[in-house]
């Protein structure tokens, strides 16, 4: 795919013709399989932490025994992250990023910063669930061998 080239029209005014060095055409039939080629090795980039694509929606899930550890394995993870989207010339909405935390059999006193390209990220606003409090026996909230989990959705 060379000598690609756009435009964009507005108010029924265009622009001058630019040249296209990278990217995914969109509405083509190729286009879902080359995006999922071109993102593929993500998970690459974030050893300690676990990524699940869907669409062009990327999550982030991080567990660790501390809360302490998450929190530092989030931030690294998502200054890695930014590394790689830097490196394959794409962005990242930190508007439109945000985490929850879930816990287990533990009680959270939050006062952590989540940050992505030196912005803080939201947290998903309302009470994060304690995945520990349940009732039934055969639950299998009981086999979590993690105390806390932090996803972070962008």
């Amino acid at each position: 795919m060379t000598n690609r080239q756009q435009f964009v029209t507005f108010a029924d005014v265009s622009s001058d013709l630019g040249k296209i060095s990278c990217g995914v055409p969109q509405g083509s039939v190729l286009g879902p399989l080359l995006f999922l080629m071109y993102v593929n090795d993500i998970s690459n980039s974030v050893p300690n932490a676990s990524i699940k694509l869907f669409a062009d929606d990327t999550n982030l899930f991080v567990h660790g025994i501390t809360l302490d550890n998450v929190v530092m394995k989030v931030n690294a993870s998502l200054r890695s992250l930014s590394n790689w989207f830097f490196a394959n010339k794409l962005s990242l909405s930190v508007d439109k990023t945000s985490y929850i935390i879930f816990w287990k059999n533990a009680r959270i006193n939050h006062n952590y910063t989540i940050k992505l390209c030196d912005a803080d990220i939201k947290q998903v606003r309302g009470r994060s669930p304690n995945m520990g409090h349940r009732t039934r026996r055969d639950d299998s909230i009981s086999n979590i061998t993690w105390s806390y989990l932090l996803v972070v959705f962008f």
